[in-house]
């Protein structure tokens, strides 16, 4: 059981970490490699990137915490054999790569956001270390 909470608290706080709903509908592995490429290739990034970036993390939050929770819900003797099945996943594999590196490029761009994103990133790593504090 402690085995159980503390991979289960790793990944939440990992993935929380780096980055709640986002105007896209969700998490979309699409946007968020044109997002990271955009970064990468030195292209101008603007305010609705970066708006976009906290939309993903946000995104990938909601769904890690409801896969969290469905874990959470599991008889004791299952937890620990879903959360393991769970980072072995490809597609959360590929999520939850995406969304630390939307969490690096964000925090090395902080100080280009504007107001309003300063403000929704804010209020995100909030409710990140929020549900982190639960989850312990």
């Amino acid at each position: 059981m402690k085995k159980f909470h503390l991979i289960l608290a790793v990944c939440v706080m990992v993935v929380m970490a780096a980055c709640s709903n986002s105007k896209s509908g969700g998490y979309n592995p699409e946007t968020t490699k044109a997002l990271i490429e955009k970064v990468q290739k030195n292209e101008e990034v603007t305010q609705e990137d970066y708006s976009e970036m906290i939309d993903q993390c946000e995104a990938a939050f909601n769904e890690l915490n409801a896969k969290s929770d469905e874990i959470k819900d599991l008889p004791a003797d299952k937890r620990e054999e879903a959360a393991l099945k769970l980072l072995e996943d490809s597609d959360y594999a590929q999520m939850y790569q995406s969304v630390l590196n939307l969490g690096m490029i964000l925090q090395s761009h902080q100080g280009n956001l504007d107001e309003d994103n300063s403000k929704k990133l804010e209020k995100l790593m909030e409710d990140i270390e929020k549900k982190a504090k639960e989850n312990v």
